[in-house]
C-alpha cells in the first residue's frame, strides 16, 4: 500500500534573544513531552535581574522605614527642643507679669512693658513650632508616605517577576512527544526572539 502520513510540525523558539549555550538534541532524536531541547545564555537578563532585585530591596527598606516610624533618638531630641521652648515661654510670661506689675505701680515705662509683651509673643512661636515637630516625629510617616512606599515595593516586585519569567524562558522544553526533524542553529550561535531553533 502506498499513502501519505500527515503529522503535526512544531517550530520551537524562545521569547528571548541570546546565545545558544547548550543543545540537548540532534536531528532524528526521539523526545518525550518535557524533555529539555536547548538552553540560551542571557548575561544581560541575569544582570537585569540583579538590578531589579536591588531596586526591590531598596523599596522594601523604604517601606520598612515608613512602617517603623521615626527613630527614638529623633523623637527624644524633638521632645527636648519642645521642652526648652516651653521653658522660654514660661520665663517670658513671668518677665512680662513682673514688668506689668511694675508698670501698674508706675516704676517702669510703657516701652519696657511693650518690650516684655513682644518677648512673650516671640517666645510662643518657636514653642508652637517645636511642639509641631515633636508631634510629627511621634506620628512618623504619613498615611500617604506609607502607601507610596508600599506601592514602590509592589512595582519593584512586579518588575522582578517579569524578568524572572523571561529568564525561565531561556530553557526550551518539548511540548509533546515526537521526533526532532531539524535543528536550525548550533551551540554558541546567537538567535533572535521567536527564531525557531528546533523543529519537532
Amino acid at each position: 500500500m502506498q499513502g501519505f502520513v500527515e503529522c503535526r510540525t512544531l517550530r520551537l523558539s524562545s521569547k528571548i534573544a541570546g546565545r545558544i549555550e547548550k543543545l540537548f538534541v540532534e536531528e532524528g532524536d526521539s523526545v518525550a513531552k518535557g524533555d529539555t531541547l536547548y538552553m540560551i545564555s542571557t548575561p544581560e537578563l541575569d544582570a537585569k535581574l540583579m538590578q531589579v532585585e536591588a531596586m526591590l530591596s531598596g523599596a522594601r527598606a523604604i517601606d520598612e522605614k515608613a512602617k517603623a516610624g521615626t527613630r527614638k533618638p529623633i523623637i527624644r531630641s524633638a521632645h527636648d527642643m519642645w521642652q526648652k521652648a516651653k521653658v522660654g515661654v514660661t520665663l517670658a510670661r513671668q518677665t512680662y507679669e513682673r514688668v506689668q506689675r511694675l508698670y501698674a505701680e508706675g516704676v517702669v515705662s510703657a516701652q519696657k512693658r511693650d518690650e516684655a509683651h513682644a518677648s512673650l509673643a516671640a517666645a510662643r512661636a518657636p514653642e508652637r513650632a517645636a511642639k509641631s515637630q515633636y508631634l510629627l516625629a511621634v506620628e512618623g510617616a504619613s498615611r500617604e508616605d506609607k502607601a507610596a512606599a508600599a506601592a514602590q515595593v509592589r512595582q519593584a516586585q512586579s518588575v522582578v517577576e517579569e524578568v524572572e519569567r523571561y529568564l525561565a524562558d531561556r530553557v526550551v522544553y518539548a511540548p509533546t512527544d515526537g521526533v526532532v526533524a531539524t535543528v536550525v542553529a548550533n551551540e554558541s550561535e546567537i538567535v533572535g526572539s521567536g527564531y525557531p531553533v528546533v523543529t519537532i
